[in-house]
């Protein structure tokens, strides 16, 4: 149960603060250096404006350790005015130092985005809201976010915040947050206002969403671990981690070794666990990972890199809608034949009825869970759940989701990425957006049907925006 922070703990909550949001995409293009010390001072404000103006909710482990924290400014706090923007001087100073021109210059116009964007009726302004990076997906988000919504809705109040990340979309529309007013850009980084009315409904039991992105595999055929190729100056893996985390809550990666580290391993969010001796087993350690309170559980493979985030919001809206489970599918355009084992063609096969499966594949969790437990050895997750008696729904596949097989297939995957426009998948921007501590990938500006583009460059790459 969250309770009000305790003066003895919070340069505890400073640094946790702090070390919540060290990853997140925005901090590291506004701090390039020396981010950490930037932060703590940030945080240490934020923190400071709270205690004197608000209040700062604290959520703890069974052992009593600082879990996260939630800093909320009372009605009326957020005043833009120069009195304000003088308190900050100092710290500007300090990090204008720490992390050179670029950094106050950016640091300046994300808060002169937040000013011109602010809620003008009176409300609750939810400032800072970090949980621990090791605790992720425990929910101890949800504990802090219900207990303060619950006494803003006391006041009848809306609730009000901004976000740079979209990785968390999902978890804050769930909890009644939507866009308000347009999205705003700081050298192509979005930011979002976000809006609560008082007195919405809690989101239900059992409806987190969480991916398990598959990247274990030896790549025998392709002659070498594929996951770690390059493709758009990231790695495949890289892909469908960001895509799966456009709509689920959590994302566990799973990999042949833990150590490894690839660019962006270390972004917060990501659980990294060892895969098994084949695809089944690493299933099963993904399973193990997600926790037990997921309502819906995402299964992708880092060998299908280009598939979209709309595609993982299909399959999930399909099993949301009541399906035990849902595939992406294409119809087969080719010819389909028997051939003997000298190659001679023996036959044909009628395509009537038959789909290409693709991933990645969405499932009611406990459907999922029970399906392998029942049968450990399988193989593929879809036939699994439907062999167990479950309906399995099929949605349009993606004709550019390809799967990377051979080095021929990574250069076809090249060409496609090379040739769009954006440089970059297209994504259907969510309805409610904020962040959690967790970044990915992150969207440029919206067309009126809400459809944005992705653009190439990673989120732990410097350098100008997209």
């Amino acid at each position: 149960m969250p309770q009000t922070l305790g003066p003895d703990r919070v340069g505890e909550a400073v640094a946790l603060m702090a070390r919540a949001f060290h990853d997140e995409v925005h901090f590291r293009i506004i701090f390039p250096r020396r981010r950490l010390y930037c932060l703590t001072r940030v945080m240490g404000r934020c923190l400071a404006d709270g205690l004197a103006q608000g209040r700062v909710d604290a959520v703890h482990t069974d052992r009593g350790h600082l879990a996260g924290v939630a800093v909320w400014l009372a009605p009326g706090a957020w005043p833009v005015n120069l009195r304000r923007r003088l308190r900050h001087l100092p710290d500007i100073a300090r990090m204008t130092l720490a992390g050179g021109v670029p950094a106050r210059r950016r640091m300046l116009r994300f808060g002169d985005l937040t000013d011109r964007a602010h809620l003008r009726a009176p409300h609750w302004f939810l400032y800072v809201l970090a949980v621990d990076p090791d605790l992720h997906g425990q929910g101890h988000g949800d504990a802090l976010l219900q207990h303060g919504l619950a006494d803003a809705d006391r006041t009848g109040l809306p609730v009000f915040l901004h976000t740079q990340a979209p990785s968390s979309a999902t978890w804050y529309s769930r909890h009644g947050f939507v866009l308000h007013g347009a999205v705003g850009q700081v050298d192509g980084y979005a930011s979002w206002p976000m809006l609560r009315q008082p007195n919405q409904p809690k989101p239900a039991a059992g409806s987190a969403v969480w991916a398990i992105v598959l990247a274990g595999g030896g790549g025998a055929r392709f002659g070498g671990a594929k996951q770690y190729a390059e493709l758009g100056r990231r790695p495949l893996v890289s892909w469908s981690i960001a895509a799966a985390a456009e709509v689920a809550d959590g994302v566990v990666a799973v990999v042949a070794d833990p150590a490894t580290r690839w660019p962006g391993s270390d972004v917060a969010g990501i659980r990294v666990v060892a895969g098994g001796a084949d695809r089944a087993g690493s299933v099963a350690a993904g399973l193990a990972a997600v926790p037990a309170d997921a309502g819906i559980i995402v299964v992708a493979d880092a060998a299908h890199p280009l598939a979209e985030p709309a595609l993982f919001r299909a399959v999930v809206d399909a099993v949301s809608a009541g399906a035990d489970g849902a595939v992406p599918g294409l119809p087969l355009v080719e010819v389909l034949a028997r051939v003997d084992e000298g190659g001679v063609r023996r036959g044909g096969l009628p395509r009537d009825g038959l789909v290409q499966v693709q991933t990645p594949q969405a499932f009611r969790a406990q459907v999922l869970r029970r399906a392998h437990a029942d049968r450990p050895g399988g193989t593929e997750d879809s036939a699994l759940v439907a062999d167990a008696g479950g309906r399995i729904v099929v949605v349009p596949g993606q004709a550019t989701n390809l799967h990377i097989t051979t080095p021929d297939d990574l250069e076809v995957a090249r060409r496609l990425v090379a040739s769009s426009a954006s440089a970059g998948p297209r994504a259907r921007l969510p309805p409610g957006v904020t962040a959690r501590c967790r970044s990915f990938a992150y969207p440029g500006p919206a067309d009126r049907s809400g459809t944005a583009r992705l653009g190439l460059r990673a989120p732990w790459t410097s350098g100008p925006a997209r």
